[in-house]
């Protein structure tokens, strides 16, 4: 790190240093060995979606800056409605531009959650912090967006939550599994929307993911959380391209028994690591 700090100093203005690892207790058992600045204070592990909550430090003039994420609840979406904190922020963002008003707009953005429940995370949400500049540019992402669905006929996120609000019109409207199902979905897209506006906001000068056989599937392209982790992995501007350790003791399964035939192959996991490393 102290080598990749002392070559960047000069050439960029500020400089990110990303730490994935599998989950939190790892990470603050290592946070004294990788924060090598003069400010001890560090970027709690957090989910992707929530970094506008957590990244007034950098921006405020700080030259070198430490973030961290856990990869099963910062790329991997598939749980779509996430946690309530997340929507909670996502309510509190599109509240003024999507005129998120009474009821039914807490019914639809509270998912499984009890909508009475909900309002809180609301009205905590309303006293926090939200970086700005991360939020202006998700809004734009989302006008990106819903030109290209009216372009190619396709219903719109904002469209979708209208039909949803009239649907979820009460907390005990009895709905179908589809109109739960259309909800989830329409909550993962706005968390997915998210999570890619905060991964092009990062701009990651050093990447190190700790333990990653933990979690190898962020190496895959094809997978929809390798997918989201290769924008991360891949992030270059002008100044420089972003750069991935990664560690491990165990980088590939060392070796699978004959009656093992239906578990990891050692040589597929050895060849997917070295496709990795060589692109």
């Amino acid at each position: 790190i102290a080598k990749a700090v002392d070559h960047l100093w000069d050439n960029v203005e500020r400089i990110d240093v990303v730490y994935i690892c599998s989950n939190a207790d790892i990470a603050r058992q290592n946070i004294a060995r990788l924060n090598i600045a003069e400010e001890h204070d560090f970027t709690p592990p957090s989910r992707l979606t929530l970094l506008p909550l957590h990244v007034h430090g950098l921006t405020a003039g700080r030259r070198l800056n430490f973030v961290a994420f856990t990869p099963g609840t910062s790329f991997d979406l598939k749980s779509s409605g996430g946690m309530a904190e997340e929507r909670a922020l996502l309510w509190r963002v599109l509240k003024e531009p999507w005129e998120l008003k009474g009821k039914s707009a807490i019914n639809v953005f509270s998912h499984y959650m009890k909508p009475r429940n909900f309002q809180y995370q609301c009205d905590w949400m309303d006293w926090q912090d939200i970086d700005g500049e991360i939020t202006k540019a998700f809004l734009k992402r989302l006008d990106r967006r819903e030109k290209e669905e009216k372009k190619a006929g396709r219903d719109t996120l904002r469209q979708r939550y209208d039909r949803l609000r009239s649907v979820f019109c009460r907390s005990d409207a009895a709905v179908s599994k589809d109109d739960e199902a259309d909800r989830a979905g329409l909550m993962g897209e706005l968390r997915r929307q998210m999570a890619e506006t905060c991964l092009e906001w990062l701009q990651p000068d050093l990447i190190i993911l700790d333990e990653f056989q933990r979690f190898k599937h962020l190496l895959d392209h094809e997978d929809p959380a390798g997918e989201l982790a290769k924008s991360l992995f891949d992030y270059s501007d002008e100044h420089s391209a972003a750069r991935v350790i990664l560690l491990s003791a165990t980088p590939y399964k060392m070796y699978t028994r004959h009656q093992e035939a239906g578990a990891d192959n050692h040589y597929e996991d050895f060849m997917g690591t070295i496709r990795f490393l060589l692109n």
